[in-house]
């Protein structure tokens, strides 16, 4: 069975890492840096208006696209004002095809496909995501299902000898699993038309030492070349305090979020096992079923959308050919695909270029953004023992979130049942709702202790003021007792010299050093807090 044609679009989210000197001056414009360095790259132009991103495309497509949403999604996909814009997109001028070369012992297969986008967002919420589509005009169904599972490998999840090839040295010769043996970025369709970096999968060397020394993984060499406004996070112990910091880390594993495109002649002619591994990107196998029988007994229920599928053809249903699958960081479509007037080569596929895909993209964005705000708390969370910096960075995380919640969090983007049911099912899966709930309520509990805390010390306070106010309340009563004005002129106090001065004086002094005693224990228990 073949797919005709072929299309994977990858998302690739990235938490922004800027120096904390930087991060306090501008927390709600923290992109400024990289997004001036983006511009300056000379592979990379700023997209001047996200509604028609791409010129190639028809404007009528983008026009459908829009009203799809709602009023205040389309805001924040499409806002007009720059200054104000949910995000940032560039897109790069050289890249247009990808070399993906597969080889196990002697037996080497390559592929080449078109580089149908290579866009790179910058998000408000400290989030960058770089998106990569490509695409094969006809791809047999394993080769499709194999691209789908290792494009989107960051870095190696491990190592393998036993198909390495004797000849090499370790170092080359080791198989990463999972990953292709090789990844090229290319200007033309030409193999040998290179640009950048090839991938960096074998180099298993490498990735230790990174590790050790920073305990992050960088991502493949190809993939880093993409992004030279950022560097990979990396610990140095030896750089000053304001440089320290700087760069990027990888959020979740080493596998980014995928949408695949599967129209084959005889959808109905796919296993459930093929079904299986497209709806979890896991690529072809020998085996029967990727998973247990009971673990996908509620296949259907839990990762599949069956508005348009029918077990069965009848000819007069001939439109019940699609099904959409959904494992949450990834998401496929399969339907009927024989001939080009097909309707799942015509409306479908530009759906899933411009619908779905801003579908993908604002569930992705929402469950990456997330994931950032928990870790922006527990980086707070070290700072508590200095209460200044930590009630700042705090409040800073409690309006960001405010301000995501008003712009990025809906669980209704689309007034259209099919795209509410298509996102309803993609937020399902990634646990957004339960992930959105665990860190509004963590927030929420650290501001209440934050109040009790800091209502616990103006109480305290209140109590030490009281105790002074009190001692000058008696000092006032003991003078106004001994008829005794502190305020005479000097001529007037020395012939009102008498022994009643004297006690005034002692009693004056012992109630200033009490009054300053209760000061002194005030300011050291403040200091030992």
């Amino acid at each position: 069975m073949r797919v005709t044609p072929f299309h994977l679009t990858l998302f690739w989210p990235l938490r922004v890492h800027l120096p904390e000197a930087e991060r306090a001056r501008s927390p709600q414009k923290y992109w400024e840096t990289v997004s001036g360095k983006m511009a300056a790259a000379a592979d990379w132009e700023p997209i001047p208006d996200s509604f028609l991103r791409d010129p190639h495309s028809p404007r009528r497509d983008f026009y459908q696209e829009a009203v799809y949403f709602h009023p205040f999604v389309q805001e924040t996909l499409y806002g007009s004002d720059a200054d104000n814009a949910a995000f940032r997109a560039y897109r790069h001028r050289t890249i247009h095809h990808m070399l993906v070369v597969f080889q196990r012992g002697k037996e080497r297969e390559e592929v080449i496909l078109a580089v149908e986008r290579l866009h790179f967002y910058l998000f408000d919420t400290q989030l960058a995501m770089l998106i990569i589509e490509v695409s094969a005009p006809d791809l047999p169904l394993a080769l499709a299902m194999r691209l789908q599972n290792q494009l989107r490998r960051v870095y190696p999840a491990g190592w393998s000898d036993q198909l390495q090839d004797e000849a090499k040295p370790r170092e080359e010769g080791a198989v990463p699993l999972f990953c292709p043996n090789e990844v090229h970025w290319l200007r033309t369709a030409d193999a040998g038309d290179r640009i950048g970096s090839p991938s960096s999968f074998h180099q298993e060397e490498h990735y230790f030492d990174w590790f050790k020394a920073n305990r992050t993984i960088p991502a493949s060499a190809h993939l880093r070349d993409l992004l030279p406004a950022m560097e990979p996070f990396e610990i140095n112990p030896t750089a000053p305090r304001e440089k320290a910091g700087r760069g990027y880390r990888l959020l979740g594993d080493n596998r980014m979020a995928s949408m695949a495109f599967f129209p084959v002649e005889a959808p109905r002619s796919l296993s459930e096992e093929d079904l299986y591994r497209i709806a979890w990107a896991d690529g072809p196998g020998d085996w029967p079923a990727p998973y247990s029988p009971d673990f996908l007994a509620s296949f259907a229920e839990k990762h599949c959308y069956d508005r348009y599928w029918t077990r069965e053809r009848p000819d007069k249903f001939w439109m019940f050919d699609t099904r959409y699958l959904c494992s949450g960081w990834s998401w496929a479509v399969v339907g009927f695909g024989a001939s080009e007037d097909a309707y799942m080569r015509t409306q479908i596929l530009t759906h899933f270029r411009h619908h779905y895909f801003q579908l993908g993209l604002l569930a992705y964005a929402q469950h990456a953004s997330l994931l950032i705000f928990s870790s922006r708390l527990t980086s707070a969370v070290g700072k508590r023992n200095e209460k200044a910096k930590y009630r700042q960075q705090i409040a800073a995380i409690a309006e960001d979130f405010a301000a995501f919640t008003d712009r990025y969090w809906a669980t209704e983007v689309t007034h259209q049942e099919q795209g509410q049911e298509l996102f309803t099912l993609w937020q399902r899966n990634l646990r957004s709702a339960e992930l959105y709930a665990q860190v509004k309520a963590e927030i929420e509990f650290v501001l209440e202790t934050l109040e009790g805390a800091a209502q616990s010390e103006l109480n305290e306070r209140t109590h030490w003021l009281s105790q002074i106010g009190t001692v000058g309340l008696l000092v006032a009563l003991w003078l106004s007792f001994l008829g005794i004005n502190p305020f005479l002129s000097r001529d007037e106090w020395c012939q009102n010299v008498n022994w009643d001065m004297y006690v005034t004086l002692i009693s004056l002094g012992a109630f200033s050093l009490a009054g300053f005693l209760i000061w002194l224990a005030y300011r050291l228990k403040d200091k030992t807090r």
